[in-house]
């Protein structure tokens, strides 16, 4: 039977592991525990991120960027009227859109709220 001595680089190393795994198993403990704790304080978790209002808009945008690329492609030319302001104020506005549909919370909460307080 042979053994090994430990040099002082393994010892530091082992400690910094069996830290490290303490503190994640501290940190999942407690974002375990916020998380049962929010879950309980606000409402039933809705089934869509957005509501469709927000969808709408979304396909919207996404529509006026594939409509702006689709008209500078097809007028093909590099200073024609259309490749150089149509098309980009059309792009713009719908990444624009997308960022709104994106942003814009969703109304049925505030409604249900007022509808808490009244």
């Amino acid at each position: 039977m042979i053994f090994v001595k430990l040099s002082s680089v393994e010892r530091s190393d082992k400690l910094k592991y069996k830290k490290l795994f303490l503190f994640t198993e501290y940190f999942l403990k407690f974002n375990d525990q916020m998380t049962q704790k929010k879950r309980t304080a606000d409402a039933p978790p809705s089934s869509l991120v957005f509501n469709p209002f927000n969808y709408k808009l979304l396909a919207t945008g996404l529509f006026l960027v594939i409509a702006g690329f689709t008209a500078m492609y097809l007028e093909n030319e590099v200073s024609g009227f259309i490749s150089l302001f149509i098309s980009p104020i059309v792009i713009m506005a719908g990444y624009i859109t997308v960022i709104f549909a994106i942003m814009t919370r969703t109304s049925t909460a505030d409604s249900s709220e007022s509808s808490k307080v009244n």
